[in-house]
This record gives C-alpha cells, sequence and structure tokens, in this order.
C-alpha cells in the first residue's frame, strides 16, 4: 500500500509508480497496471489517470517466488565475536526485494543461533569478497570506531586500457538518466548540490589483456556505488555490470525480461566483476590485521593469462 504524497499531485499514474520504484521500467508499470495489478482507492487503475494527492494505491499482483542463491560463503577468520567472510558472488548480504530467506544474513543466523549478527560493511549481491561479522555489540564498536582507519582495497575489471595510476578526487551523487538508482561522479573542488557527496578512489593498474584492465581501487571514502559510479564516470565500465557497463538499457532489460546469452557477452560477464579484495585492521584486538580473499574464478575466465602468469594474484 502506498499514500501519494502531495508532490505527486498531477502526475500519471504511471510516471509516479516509476518516480517511487525506479528499478522497474514504465513499460512495467503500464503491463502490470493493464492486468489489473495496480489499484487507485480500491478502484482499478488505469496508466494515465492523473492524481491529486491522498489516494491510496495498492498492488495486488503475486509476489514472485525467491530465485536461488550462491550459498557457498567461506570463512576467512573466526573468534567468538568477530567474522571475516568471503562472500561469493549472487548472494545477498541481507532480505531485500525478492530475497528473502536466501540470505548471508539467513545463513549465518541459522549457523550461529545464540548470537547476534551485526555487518559492519556490506558489498552488493553481485559482488564478492570480504564482508566483517561481529557476533557481540562491544566488537561491533570497536570496529566501527576504527573503521575510518581501515585500509580497503576492492579488484575490479573495466572495459579498456586504464591507466598505470589514477587518483579520483571529487563528488558523487544522482545520475538524471532512466535508472533513478544509478549514481554518477564529478571531478570538481565543490559539490554540485546537498544531494552529492565527497569521493575518493585511487586506482592501480595491475594486467591488460583482450581488452579488459585488472583495475586494484583504494578507497578513501565510502559511498554507495562509488567505485562503479566513479569508474563508468571516468569512462571504464565495469564488466559484467548492466547498470554501470556499456549500456543502462541492459539495468531495465534485466528487470523486465533478464539477460541474454548474447547480452552477458556485450557486457563481458554474468555479474559485476567488483571483488572486496583486502582489509587491513589497525590495532584490532592488540595487533593489525590483514585479511585476503581469494580471486573468483570469474575473474580468471575473463583475463586467464593475466592470472596464469601472475603469482601474486593467481590465489586458489
Amino acid at each position: 500500500m502506498l499514500v501519494v504524497e502531495p508532490q505527486g499531485e498531477a502526475l500519471r499514474l504511471d510516471l509516479y509508480l516509476v518516480r517511487k520504484y525506479p528499478y522497474l521500467s514504465r513499460t512495467v508499470w503500464h503491463k502490470r497496471i493493464k492486468e489489473g495489478h495496480v489499484y487507485v482507492n480500491n478502484v482499478q487503475a488505469k496508466a494515465s489517470q492523473r492524481l491529486r494527492g491522498g489516494e491510496i494505491i495498492t498492488f495486488v499482483f503475486q509476489q514472485k517466488e525467491e530465485p536461488p542463491t550462491n550459498k557457498n560463503f567461506s570463512i576467512v577468520y573466526e573468534d567468538e565475536e568477530f567474522l571475516v567472510i568471503d562472500k561469493p558472488p549472487q548472494l545477498p548480504v541481507h532480505p531485500s526485494g525478492i530475497y528473502r530467506s536466501q540470505t548471508l544474513y539467513n545463513l549465518l543466523k541459522d549457523k550461529y543461533e545464540n548470537k547476534k549478527i551485526h555487518f559492519v560493511n556490506r558489498i552488493d549481491r553481485e559482488t564478492s569478497g570480504l564482508v566483517l561479522v561481529c557476533l557481540s555489540a562491544r566488537r561491533l564498536r570497536e570496529i566501527l570506531r576504527l573503521w575510518p582507519q581501515v585500509e580497503k582495497e576492492y579488484l575490479v575489471v573495466v572495459l579498456g586500457k586504464f591507466p598505470e595510476h589514477y587518483l579520483a578526487q571529487g563528488f558523487i551523487g544522482p545520475s538524471m538518466g532512466q535508472v533513478r538508482k544509478k549514481r554518477v561522479f564529478v571531478e570538481r573542488e565543490d559539490p554540485p548540490g546537498y544531494l552529492w557527496q565527497s569521493a575518493v578512489t585511487e586506482f592501480f593498474l595491475e594486467g591488460y589483456e583482450d581488452g579488459l584492465s585488472l583495475v586494484r581501487c583504494r578507497l578513501f571514502t565510502g559511498r554507495m556505488h562509488q567505485i562503479r559510479a566513479t569508474l563508468c564516470s571516468l569512462g571504464y565500465p565495469v564488466a559484467g555490470d548492466s547498470l554501470y557497463g556499456v549500456d543502462e538499457r541492459y539495468y531495465l532489460r534485466f528487470v523486465e525480461q533478464g539477460l541474454t546469452q548474447g547480452d552477458y557477452q556485450v557486457l563481458r560477464g554474468k555479474r559485476s566483476l567488483l571483488h572486496s579484495y583486502r582489509l587491513l585492521l589497525p590495532s584490532l584486538m592488540g595487533e593489525s590485521r590483514q585479511f585476503v580473499a581469494n580471486i573468483p574464478s570469474d575473474f580468471k575466465e575473463a583475463m586467464p593469462r593475466f592470472f596464469s602468469n601472475n603469482s601474486l594474484m593467481a590465489q586458489e
């Protein structure tokens, strides 16, 4: 159920719903309204009807079945109050949207029945790599106090030949494109508006092969979609990424009907090739602790010659 706020006055119903739920396109909302799944004040709605504000919108379409996820996470480090998880791709961290029970949170709740699960950092469903979990409020406070000092490094595969080194300093804010959840990065000294947040990322080229670059990223700020948005805005789409890849229209197609094998070939991957690779925690439990995640198989498949010849990164 949704109550239309005053800002929705005079908007068409379909346009209002797109603005409220940008992950579904206008075409999808048209289809759902036409099939009789959307009601306004308990009356079957029309896509073209104008809103006045205060209406109650209800949806009666059946919830989709929860898709399977990759549950093969591994534990890099464990003590009574602290876990370091190497999360596989295609596993959501938290229940959200269509994913309700097949998440890392639910898997950990089943494994640690008498413990509270506190995530220190979160990564997207498609992103693989290190996730820190506290099993007590005391340890959570300790980690959060240190978090600004933690060294955070990711690996990402992008399209094109990336420079040997690049320090991106600027701001991240909302995109004006078709997908409202998408963000963009601009290099400037002052924010373009109040919705923009400062973002600093340092990039290092690790290897190049067949039109793809492996880039190591060091985060100095922690903004939503920071690495993906920055790289895409700099002209280096993320391999396999339907939103921050070669064209955001692939994301709309993914939401509406799914992607084909041909689409994945254009994107150069079946998921966003982003990996939370290394975390260095200062003075944790009396000493600094470094944690490193294994390189996922799809990274090695994307750049097989590089990983076969690079002993530092050719981990199993």
